[in-house]
């Protein structure tokens, strides 16, 4: 027996839901962590190091 496909709902994840929530992926794609500036050792005072 054939699958009917052509009565689906709207996908959630289409276009227009990222409209409306203010396009989250390209606010998660600002935060980034240049871990190369880390200071990383046993210490529990692990502090970023400036630019």
């Amino acid at each position: 027996r054939l699958l009917n496909f052509n009565n689906l709902p709207e996908p959630k994840n289409s276009d227009d839901y990222y409209k409306q929530y203010d396009n989250i992926i390209s606010y998660s794609e600002s935060i980034r962590i240049d871990f190369t500036k880390l200071k990383i050792n046993d210490d529990q005072n692990n502090e970023f190091k400036g630019i």
